[in-house]
């Protein structure tokens, strides 16, 4: 007779870590330390850009600005942030953080225009 030996438990399968969550996009096998390191410094530069030109919108608010400037310098500022807010929480999908990256970018220019036309 064959002891009864003790039954482990049987640990679930591991979920599909490799199959994205968004449909149609692939994952980065492994993620490196270098692209985590260009996500960074892309953002680290639209971060300080965007400092640099909201505090120059701020002492331009310090006067007359037409109406719509405020909402929409606001707006494509906010925005801007949450694109390089995504881009940080894709990172491991292979071209969704550039993408996002350079949609924050362009919302950076257009809050240069913005600032260019009052």
């Amino acid at each position: 007779m064959v002891a009864d030996q003790p039954s482990q438990p049987t640990q679930p399968p591991l979920l599909e870590a490799t199959s994205p969550a968004i449909a149609g996009l692939k994952t980065v096998p492994d993620l490196r330390q270098r692209r985590l390191i260009g996500v960074s410094a892309w953002a680290l530069a639209l971060g300080a850009c965007g400092f640099v030109l909201g505090f120059v919108a701020m002492i331009r608010m310090i006067g007359e600005v037409p109406v719509w400037f405020k909402p929409a310098f606001i707006t494509s500022g906010v925005l801007g942030l949450a694109l390089i807010i995504g881009a940080f929480v894709t990172v491991q999908y292979h071209r969704l953080p550039w993408l996002l990256l350079g949609a924050s970018t362009a919302l950076l220019l257009v809050g240069v225009i913005l600032l260019g036309s009052v």
